[in-house]
């Protein structure tokens, strides 16, 4: 799998920066949908009359075409200007006493006090944009080191989807069933470190619905890993001193920064360790590589950072 950059992509992630790099000012005029309103918010009775305790002051409130609710009501509205809106929301029950009958949701009316109106204005497309954006002198120069980029990550996704390729066509052709014992112990190692990264999310935890979810994912893993170690040692292949060297130098080619890391890995024994690794990996994809057939299919880069939508049965 190759992806290619196109112009497209380039303009896509400047439209990006721009998004990113927008000003709001504050404008005198009625409200229209982009607008962000700062207000404040009362409760009120059926009669006008303020709700004791249920005001809130300084909200931000966004005026989009998404919310069905809010927007629609307040469309229009000037600085100084008080509208009354109504609101759905939801209705707090208790743990200790039942209350059947109880609605879900209610509607309270607030009165909402608008003391001023922002719009969004997106940056111009030119060299001051540029200089904006990092050290360039012209937005031609950022336009191409943005390109750059993409071309970097773009031949790092390619490599990625070529040495997986390469992993599930031999995986194919072989004949390993992961032993059970081997296979709950790594989805355990999985389920944990899940829960612990989900300690906070008021979300019920299910382990036994994960360890379904990982488990197909987790048993090519293992025979991949299976394989892959037994191939390793069949073909004798190790990282040489040599070949760190020559990993490291291509780390100080790209600056101040790669030489800093470059010299971190040197010193780190657990780094130095994953960096041998790598190259070992390199040897046995290269190794793999050699000895299969290729046929290479081109996909725009777009594809890979916004895939198509799943279909039903591709979500199923």
């Amino acid at each position: 799998m190759t992806y290619k950059v196109t112009e497209e992509d380039v303009d896509k992630v400047i439209e990006d920066l721009r998004q990113r790099n927008a000003m709001l000012y504050s404008v005198e005029r009625e409200a229209k949908e982009g607008d962000f309103l700062y207000v404040d918010l009362q409760e009120v009775d059926g009669g006008g009359i303020p709700v004791i305790g249920q005001k809130i002051d300084n909200q931000q409130i966004w005026l989009n075409a998404d919310d069905e609710e809010v927007t629609p009501q307040l469309l229009g509205v000037k600085p100084g200007d008080k509208r009354n809106i109504t609101l759905r929301v939801k209705t707090q029950k208790s743990e200790l006493i039942e209350q059947p009958g109880q609605q879900e949701e209610i509607e309270k009316i607030y009165q909402v006090d608008v003391k001023e109106i922002k719009e969004r204005r997106l940056p111009e497309l030119d060299d001051e944009f540029a200089k904006d954006m990092g050290p360039y002198e012209t937005l031609q120069e950022l336009r191409e080191k943005i390109e750059s980029d993409l071309k970097k990550e773009a031949e790092r996704e390619s490599g990625h989807a070529f040495e997986n390729a390469l992993a599930d066509a031999l995986l194919q052709r072989v004949d390993l069933e992961v032993p059970e014992s081997m296979l709950n112990s790594y989805l355990d190692n999985l389920i944990q470190d899940l829960q612990e990264r989900n300690k906070n999310n008021p979300q019920p935890f299910d382990p036994e619905q994960y360890r379904q979810v990982y488990r197909p994912g987790a048993i090519r893993d293992l025979k991949w890993h299976l394989v892959s170690d037994r191939l390793k040692t069949q073909e004798k292949f190790v990282a040489t001193d040599q070949d760190v060297e020559e990993k490291l130098a291509q780390y100080a080619e790209i600056g101040d920064d790669g030489i800093k890391r470059a010299e971190e890995i040197r010193n780190n024994p657990k780094e130095l360790s994953r960096l041998k690794d790598s190259i070992v990996y390199d040897k046995l994809y290269a190794f793999l590589a050699d000895k299969a057939t290729v046929t290479e299919v081109e996909k725009s880069w777009r594809e890979l950072v916004e895939p198509e939508p799943a279909t039903a049965d591709e979500a199923a």
